[in-house]
């Protein structure tokens, strides 16, 4: 056997036992993503060994067959579940039961071809070969690779994440060192990309949660102020207020005014989004720095408004909420100023719709009067 592909095997366990003991030590993750994280490291792991064992029993004694049929169907069946399972880190959507029986099925197939030969064969003399319908198991391979940027793009899009790039070039990277292993066996470095691979994927999920608001799913307070410290380029500067919110809470419940805070954060999300960042700064109050103006302030104002009233007509006690903006040029002003600024505007609207419903209030109550 080649040292150096068993000295990268080695140290692609140890890799991966690193990473068993980072991800047992972040308190960020809770118990069912350890859990899943887990599961990615052990199927590497024990994927991984089954290679090296079917390259070890390359050439062996006939009655060492039956194994080196086994661990060649280990490997081939546990390579594309990686794919799924770094999907159902990411995304709720891949934990769906039907997903794994295009994986089930392949794995019957990997074992029957270890004595039929069609998608692989070791002949008496206990060496393997690609079947003539090795192709299924670079399609399921690839499909669920697919699957999986799919849904870490979808990821991306949801926490407002836009070096969706890194993606893209960690599932190059991931299918280079497969495709490398598939056209010339004597090269193995499918492995060691697949644990680098983890560990990419591990940074990019926890940089992103790190930044997340796990309420309102927004980006928070402290991506916020680490936006704004070197923030150089015009921005349009808006800041949101829930309205009574304590009134809410005092009324209402504290769950009732959490399930308030994320409602405003969905339509924040959902009007704001495509163009800018959006960040839960604290409490009941939210900022958007809106860099691309595609359609002007006003209609989006009046977009984000009829997201709130359509929640208000399945539950009148949804709040109304204040906005104030301004725009920032870094080459006028500072940011700070600018921030001051649209907090100043916002609270003054807020002023404002006080003093209207005063006023109708007072209005009607005269009208009683008379009446």
């Amino acid at each position: 056997m080649d040292l150096q592909y068993a000295v990268t095997i080695y140290m692609t366990l140890f890799a991966l036992i690193i990473m068993f003991m980072i991800v047992w030590n972040n308190d960020l993750l809770d118990k069912k993503k350890k859990l899943q994280f887990f599961a990615i490291f052990g199927t590497i792991i024990v994927a991984a060994i089954a290679e090296w064992l079917g390259v070890y029993l390359e050439g062996a004694p006939a009655q060492m067959r039956v194994v080196h049929i086994l661990a060649k169907t280990i490997d081939h069946s546990l390579a594309p579940m990686i794919g799924l399972l770094f999907a159902q880190v990411i995304s709720s959507r891949a934990n769906k039961r039907c997903l794994w029986i295009p994986l089930l099925i392949h794995a019957v197939l990997e074992l029957a071809s270890g004595w039929l030969g069609f998608i692989y064969y070791i002949d008496k003399n206990n060496h393997y070969a690609h079947g003539k319908c090795y192709w299924i198991y670079v399609v399921i391979y690839l499909f669920y690779s697919i699957y999986f940027l799919a849904q870490a793009w979808r990821f991306g899009n949801k926490y407002q994440n836009n070096n969706k790039g890194i993606l893209g070039m960690t599932l190059l990277f991931f299918v280079s060192g497969v495709t490398l292993g598939m056209v010339y066996s004597q090269i193995r470095v499918a492995y060691i990309c697949v644990a680098i691979d983890t560990i990419i994927i591990y940074v990019y999920y926890t940089g992103i949660i790190e930044k997340m608001d796990s309420m309102t799913g927004l980006l928070n307070r402290r991506s916020y102020e680490s936006r704004i410290v070197n923030m150089e380029e015009k921005v349009q500067v808006l800041f949101f207020d829930v309205d009574d919110f304590k009134h809410i809470n005092d009324n209402f419940g504290h769950q009732f005014g959490d399930e308030c805070l994320r409602i405003v954060g969905r339509a924040i999300r959902a009007v704001y989004g495509a163009n800018g960042h959006c960040y839960r700064i604290g409490g009941d109050e939210f900022c958007v720095l809106l860099e691309k103006k595609r359609e002007s302030i006003d209609n989006l104002y009046n977009q984000f408004f009829r997201y709130l009233d359509k929640m208000r007509e399945k539950d009148k006690r949804i709040p109304y909420v204040s906005v104030g903006d301004v725009a920032f040029n870094p080459k006028t002003t500072d940011i700070e100023s600018a921030i001051k600024e649209a907090d100043m505007k916002m609270y003054e609207r807020k002023q404002q719709k006080k003093q209207e419903n005063i006023y109708t209030k007072n209005k009607k109550d005269r009208h009683t009067n008379i009446g």
